[in-house]
């Protein structure tokens, strides 16, 4: 599948967009950038967008059938496989670690800023477009809520279509969530997706789906209803490794990208609560996945984007993050290195084993105190120090909206200088117990453990 139309079809294409999006909007969106639509199809040599000048030639990109069969992603004209990322922070430790590219959710005021410094970076942008969801009031069924994100869209689009930096455009992110059964959903999203194609012949189109629905019904979905989405994008956690797998077997006959994988999503542990891997386990899990759910499916996957490239407050203060809310690195970062064939960083980070409490059931009453201990060690002998905090068990968040955080509870923890923690129980209620170290050289490693307490 090539998203490339030939001259001839740009008057076409130009008139479609006015039917497709109403010829009111079609009409605002030329007043907004000062110029007349053009019926010829003639478009100028360079644009300005954000605060530099940029060849238009230089933002094309398109699908490819290979010879042999499977798809490839062609960008200037040359095979681009996608190291990527999501998030918009730490992009130079991004580059470091050999990625080469970054996934949105939305777009805003520093979206042009973040285009151009991803630029400068050599880093390309998957730039997604957020679309309402159900959970928060959002109704497809309402024309006019509809005809307004369409119109935010688009003139996105038109705006940033012309920058080097855009790879992809996100067409929404799980929004079939609540509502996978409703053909008027999908519908909206391929309205949307054809409507950018019409203004943006020059990039993919990607749908975003949370997995792939029971018996891959949402492929079916997609399948069904939106012709004009050219990639189908896949946030999979607890079926990282076989989701692509689950997509080939459909022959669905588009290709893929894992747009979000990371720490499984439903792991619970012996009270019910998240069973939170250390981060050395993490970045084991990252490169299990990357080499078993994203590599060996070359035919069909264009490649990833791991899930988190900064901090997020999301079940608990450090499950998805790959760094620390105040910058430190962990394993899951540290990891890509090798992952994406880049030389390894000057300093490594600490790795660690399990957390142990001296409580063996994690139940105690108030006023209780136990020992907490999280074994560490620095492959570059550097001195550790530990850092341990007990606060309440973040609320349960749905779609991977933020969760609330709270400050660590006083006088609950006090650390010995082995590192080792003496934890005494607050009042009744549920806890989690973080245990943080870090080498002083901006690298960090991670482990947290549930609590209750009863009377």
């Amino acid at each position: 599948m090539s998203i490339h139309q030939s001259e001839s079809n740009l008057p076409i294409r130009v008139i479609a967009v006015a039917v497709v999006i109403g010829f009111a909007t079609f009409m605002a969106l030329a007043n907004r950038s000062g110029d007349k639509p053009s019926l010829s199809g003639e478009t100028t040599s360079e644009e300005v967008v954000g605060g530099m000048d940029h060849p238009a030639d230089l933002a094309s990109v398109r699908l490819e059938k290979k010879a042999g069969g499977g798809w490839q992603l062609l960008r200037s004209g040359e095979p681009y496989f996608i190291k990527g990322a999501g998030g918009d922070k730490h992009l130079e430790d991004l580059v470091a670690a050999g990625g080469n590219s970054i996934r949105t959710w939305g777009i805003g005021d520093d979206t042009a800023a973040l285009l151009d410094r991803a630029h400068e970076l050599g880093l390309s942008v998957t730039l997604g477009h957020w679309m309402g969801h159900k959970r928060h009031g959002f109704d497809y069924h309402d024309p006019a809520q509809v005809r307004k994100q369409l119109d935010d869209m688009l003139a996105a689009v038109e705006r940033f279509k012309d920058h080097p930096a855009v790879l992809i455009w996100g067409v929404g992110n799980e929004v079939e969530l609540e509502q996978d059964d409703d053909p008027v959903v999908w519908k909206a999203i391929n309205d949307a997706a054809k409507a950018i194609k019409l203004i943006d012949p020059n990039h993919p189109t990607m749908i975003v789906l949370a997995e792939l629905g029971k018996d891959e019904s949402k492929v079916k979905a997609v399948g069904a209803y939106c012709p004009d989405i050219d990639i189908i994008g896949i946030n999979t956690y607890d079926g990282a490794t076989s989701a692509v797998a689950r997509l080939a077997k459909h022959q669905f006959g588009r290709p893929c990208i894992v747009t979000e994988y990371g720490p499984p999503l439903y792991q619970k542990d012996s009270l019910g609560s998240h069973a939170e891997a250390t981060s050395t386990e993490k970045g084991a899990l990252y490169a299990r996945i990357y080499r078993e759910g994203i590599l060996s499916h070359p035919d069909i996957c264009l490649g990833s984007y791991s899930f988190f490239w900064d901090s997020k407050l999301e079940l608990t203060d450090t499950y998805f993050g790959q760094f620390l809310i105040t910058g430190e690195r962990l394993a899951q970062v540290e990891v890509f290195h090798e992952l994406f064939e880049a030389d390894s960083p000057e300093n490594r980070c600490p790795v660690v084993e399990s957390l142990t409490l001296s409580t063996e059931s994690r139940i105690t009453r108030p006023g209780e105190t136990f020992e907490a201990r999280l074994p560490a060690s620095d492959p570059d002998g550097d001195p550790l120090i530990w850092q341990w905090e007990l606060k309440d068990e973040l609320n349960r968040t749905v779609g991977g909206d933020l969760a609330e955080g709270g400050p660590a509870i006083p006088n609950t923890v006090q650390v010995g200088a082995d590192g080792r923690a003496t934890v005494t129980s607050p009042g009744p209620g549920s806890y989690r117990l973080y245990a943080r170290v870090l080498d002083g050289k901006g690298n960090a490693a991670t482990a947290s453990i549930s609590l209750k307490v009863r009377n």
